[in-house]
């Protein structure tokens, strides 16, 4: 049945649950690529990203729990802690754009998350 309904709604390309505070304006194609996008990155963690997942998923910090390669809206996070509305993100190679980054911070910030930034080189030592 789930199938059948998501197969409605790409014929549709409306924008799934608009109004009900989900769905975050885009078609049913495009949540499903970010989706799709994140199961990738969580097969395929760069070193830091996995260095830092090993001690987020096992709660040690003050028991939070943090989901990995989260999308939210229109966007892929490295960590997300639901619970606290925080967004860890780890910098490294394709963090080439200071701008890009503060314009993305502003819109997660818009969304009410806060997001702390953390460099590859910081995550390994």
């Amino acid at each position: 049945m789930t199938w059948k309904l998501r197969d409605q709604a790409k014929q549709l390309n409306s924008p799934p649950l608009q109004g009900r505070g989900r769905g975050w304006g885009l078609s049913a194609e495009r949540i499903e690529q970010l989706g799709g996008h994140a199961k990738d990155n969580r097969r395929e963690p760069t070193e830091p990203e996995k260095r830092l997942w090993h001690t987020l998923s096992r709660s040690q910090l003050g028991g939070y729990k943090f989901r990995r390669q989260a999308v939210i809206g229109q966007f892929i996070v490295d960590f997300l802690c639901p619970q606290k509305g925080l967004i860890v993100e780890v910098d490294g190679h394709t963090h080439t754009d200071p701008a890009q980054d503060a314009w993305r911070d502003r819109k997660l910030t818009d969304m009410g998350f806060r997001v702390f930034r953390v460099s590859n080189t910081d995550v390994m030592q």
